[in-house]
């Protein structure tokens, strides 16, 4: 990894910041194998966990989503979508796990490409530790950036930022 040029000359990447447009990647949705671009969600808020197969504390934030799912499409009436997209190498390991774990059926499970940290996703968000998570704004903007559950439920965290239907 030293070895690779980037590391060689102390190349040092900045990620994107808040206020800043998300980068466009094309993901592969892992449930119907379709690919798509996460352009194609602009309008919606968008809420991307970062996650691999082989990561512990990865765990406790899908677990996370598995359980709050129906709670996130129910406070923000659709104007939410959740996504996770896997760092693994390949996309052999993800499906199993995801089955294995009762992974939720209210978030989209993708994949950016093989490489992991080096994947499209790894790359373009310059994701450095996972899991990690990004909240992108209607407009594509990146409206917040962090580790996954420290406000607690996923709801709270998205309400931050996304007002949710008043009751």
């Amino acid at each position: 990894m030293l070895s690779e040029p980037e590391y060689r000359y102390g190349t040092f990447r900045i990620p994107p910041r808040v206020g800043e447009p998300a980068p466009d990647l094309t993901l592969t949705d892992l449930r119907t194998g379709n690919k798509f671009r996460l352009s194609d969600l602009k309008g919606k808020w968008v809420y991307i966990d970062f996650w691999a197969t082989w990561c512990g504390p990865c765990r406790g934030a899908m677990e996370q989503i598995a359980r709050e799912g129906d709670q996130v499409e129910k406070a923000f009436e659709g104007k939410v979508v959740v996504l996770t997209i896997s760092l693994d190498d390949t996309q052999e390991p993800i499906k199993p796990y995801l089955e294995k774990m009762g992974a939720s059926e209210k978030a989209r499970h993708c994949w950016s490409g093989e490489g992991g940290w080096q994947s499209p996703a790894g790359q373009a968000f310059v994701i450095r530790s996972i899991p990690f998570a990004v909240l992108i704004d209607p407009e594509g903007k990146i409206a917040w950036r962090g580790y996954p559950g420290i406000f607690g439920s996923l709801v709270n965290q998205i309400a931050q930022h996304v007002n949710p239907a008043k009751p």
